[in-house]
């Protein structure tokens, strides 16, 4: 339910202005009119579509498969999955720049503050579980051969998880049953203006810090195979030293390391712009963000959930082979 708690002079105008920058019409809003799609609402949907059916399958051929299994790939499904779950930000997303009326029901909002919130994070905190993978794999072989199963991966994926919604449903909560404001005034959205302090922290730690881990992890490991490919070639004499450099290089762009390496550019590329702006327009506002940002960046941010299980399969040759196996193509 929404509450008409006293909102200050200062509140009420942050809400106004951030309607007031809103894609969709007031005035169709106001009497419930849905507006027309737009380009950039359509490529949501079809994105969200893509999402559920793309890594859905994934998810299928790893199950099914029993050669594809490992501990590396429980972090895949995982990612998949998390996928999977954030496409209904894709969906409520298009309604709330359509059709915003259809979340005035108290329910349906808190079902897309959940969704928009609390899973959308996901995605991001398993790419950073990937990361802290491919550290513990680089810097300490012997202990990631000895320690590492099927099993720890399953743990460390289910805490992943339970950490973005420790950190996300408390504050969705909160915002239902004290600081939510008239659903038919202001809309539907995370009143970040009473909670600040949760939502600074949690953008950073949610969504920023990922990314932002991930990259350097990425150049760490990339530096560290480089180094460990002079001293080996070195080891060897200068004469076997090109072939060697050759033989490290061919092995960056094979295996975990490749899936890896896609997996980073891709969420720099879509993730990064997207995120950088959020927290620089949140943290001069302390409104939601969402609702100023444009349409466009949001939508190249969701099509990294579209491109992880394309990518996965395009650098992963086992992958590679089942599936052609499964369409019926020469392997």
């Amino acid at each position: 339910m929404s509450y008409d708690y006293n909102i200050s002079r200062e509140e009420r105008e942050f809400f106004l202005s951030s309607m007031k920058n809103a894609s969709v019409n007031q005035t169709l809003n106001a009497l419930h009119i849905c507006a027309p799609l737009t380009p950039e609402v359509i490529f949501l949907l079809t994105c969200g579509i893509l999402m559920v059916v793309l890594n859905s399958l994934l998810v299928v051929i790893f199950i099914f498969h029993r050669e594809l299994r490992s501990p590396f790939s429980v972090y895949l499904i995982a990612l998949s999955i998390a996928n999977v779950l954030c496409s209904g930000r894709s969906f409520c997303n298009a309604i709330q720049e359509v059709c915003p009326h259809f979340l005035y029901h108290p329910v349906l909002c808190d079902l897309r503050l959940y969704v928009g919130w609390c899973l959308s994070g996901l995605p991001e905190n398993v790419h950073l579980l990937i990361a802290v993978n491919r550290i513990w794999a680089v810097a300490l072989p012997i202990s990631y051969r000895n320690h590492h199963s099927i099993k720890l991966a399953i743990v460390l994926s289910a805490a992943a998880f339970v950490y973005v919604q420790v950190l996300t449903i408390p504050s969705v909560a909160i915002n239902a049953w004290y600081y939510r404001p008239p659903l038919d005034k202001y809309g539907c959205f995370v009143n970040t203006f009473r909670m600040p302090v949760w939502y600074e922290i949690s953008i950073i730690l949610i969504f920023e810090f990922p990314v932002v881990f991930v990259l350097f992890t990425w150049i760490y490991l990339m530096v560290r195979l480089h180094r460990s490919a002079k001293r080996a070639a070195m080891r060897k004499g200068l004469s076997q030293m090109s072939e060697q450099m050759g033989a490290i290089r061919q092995n960056k762009f094979n295996g975990s390391f490749a899936v890896f390496s896609f997996l980073t550019i891709g969420a720099v590329v879509c993730w990064l712009p997207y995120e950088t702006m959020y927290v620089v327009w949140g943290f001069r506002n302390r409104t939601e963000s969402e609702r100023k940002l444009p349409l466009n960046l949001l939508a190249v941010y969701t099509l990294q959930q579209v491109l992880d299980p394309v990518l996965i399969v395009l650098t992963s040759k086992p992958l590679r082979l089942c599936v052609r196996r499964i369409v019926g193509c020469r392997t």
